[in-house]
């Protein structure tokens, strides 16, 4: 017996995966469980709230919005990291989110295992956000030499696989 759909209810039921779609309009016109919970029913009303506000582009009421899908990944809302999808097709567009929290919380319980300084602790944040040298540079108020001085100290202090983990969490 096939059972996608039912897998499918699951999936769209899973507490750290939101769905959201919209009509062209951009009027709510379905939210699962854990969307309900953490945007509140918005239902037919016009989407503002997470991760409408971090994507921007989308939904978007102009008919000429390109169909297909977008990707945002690592996207801060209310002090929770997300994957975020959007798909737009001709009639609906789609928000589905991933709540990364649970990689965050094993990243922090392995790097407590470390002895980083608190700068090194703001770099790495930094650089799991997607911050480019730069822009982490000025937000931390130093030099770029400064900053490559503090990654090695970081790459030196971290194992291998913890590397990994943190290069594919960081990924976009």
């Amino acid at each position: 017996m096939y059972t996608g759909s039912k897998d499918l209810l699951k999936l769209i039921d899973d507490e750290k995966i939101s769905v959201c779609i919209l009509n062209k309009s951009g009027n709510i016109i379905y939210q699962n469980n854990s969307c309900l919970c953490y945007c509140g029913n918005q239902f037919g009303t016009f989407c503002q709230k997470n991760s409408f506000k971090i994507c921007g582009d989308f939904p978007n009421t102009d008919s000429n919005i390109k169909q297909g899908m977008r990707l945002y990944k690592n996207l801060k809302v209310n002090k929770s990291l997300f994957d975020v999808t959007t798909i737009s097709t001709k009639v609906y567009n789609s928000i589905i989110s991933y709540q990364k929290d649970d990689e965050l919380d094993y990243l922090n319980e392995q790097l407590d295992k470390y002895q980083l300084t608190k700068k090194e602790q703001k770099v790495l944040n930094c650089l799991i956000e997607g911050k480019s040298n730069n822009s982490i540079s000025k937000d931390l108020n130093i030099t770029e030499n400064t900053l490559r001085t503090h990654i090695k100290s970081i790459n030196k202090k971290i194992d291998p696989d913890l590397k990994e983990f943190i290069t594919d969490l960081r990924k976009t």
